[in-house]
């Protein structure tokens, strides 16, 4: 972690700044009057960030969405510096490892971290102005790509996985009525089946789940259980009109 000390007007103040990777933490100790340049590392800024600052935090974030599902999110700088003896690089790690495509959410997410680094490597190399806007270019496709595939992976998620129309949830309960399950087991095994998550209304026990259309429908235990026992005793009425 590099150490960098912040020079001020204040004798009496000092900032430091660590960084690691492209994140970094201000410490600011403060015995003195802050002077309008300081206020910024205090997080009181009006002033809009730029556009490196924008740029990287972005990085942040596709690193926070690789490892929050546990795939590899740090570059390797052998690599980039093109010392084949170095570390795998993130791109080929996640196709190895991972057997991910190129055009799949996480590859793009780790290719647009990639290219950051690389566009950073050569700048820092004496790179011209004109091999910099187009490394500015390919970085900037690559971004778009990256957040349209985010967004469409989110949307198919909530298809996929929340998602559930009315003859969904009937088929649910008139499955579940067939068994010898209480309420509510079968409650619980309700949840799973529609992909729903267990809430409380107002102290009484109840499942939220999504339609088709992404509008949140709520169904209480006790909804739930007065459906279960109406197809149970249709089941019932059923069976004795087939025996006779």
């Amino acid at each position: 972690m590099a150490k960098e000390i912040i020079k001020t007007k204040s004798a009496k103040n000092t900032i430091i700044k660590y960084t690691r990777g492209v994140s970094y933490t201000t410490s600011v100790k403060v015995n003195g009057p802050l002077d309008a340049s300081e206020y910024k590392y205090l997080g009181t800024d009006k002033e809009p960030k730029s556009f490196d600052d924008s740029l990287r935090n972005t990085v942040i974030i596709f690193m926070r969405i690789l490892k929050g599902n546990g795939y590899p999110y740090r570059p390797s700088y052998r690599i980039a510096s093109n010392n084949k003896t170095g570390n795998e690089s993130l791109i080929p790690k996640l196709k190895r490892v991972f057997s991910l495509e190129p055009l799949d959410t996480f590859y793009v997410c780790a290719e647009f971290i990639q290219m950051y680094h690389l566009m950073k490597l050569r700048k820092s190399k004496g790179a011209s102005v004109e091999e910099l806007i187009q490394w500015a270019f390919k970085l900037g496709n690559i971004h778009q790509k990256a957040l349209l595939y985010l967004k469409e992976s989110d949307i198919q998620t909530k298809v996929a996985k929340n998602s559930r129309t009315d003859p969904d949830i009937a088929e649910s309960i008139t499955k579940l009525a067939k068994t010898d399950m209480t309420a509510k087991e079968a409650f619980d095994t309700f949840v799973n089946d529609i992909d729903g998550e267990e809430i409380y209304i107002k102290n009484d026990l109840a499942v939220k789940y999504y339609d088709s259309f992404d509008n949140k429908k709520e169904m209480k235990f006790k909804t739930f259980q007065n459906k279960l026992s109406r197809q149970r005793t249709d089941n019932k009425q059923s069976s004795k009109c087939s025996d006779n």
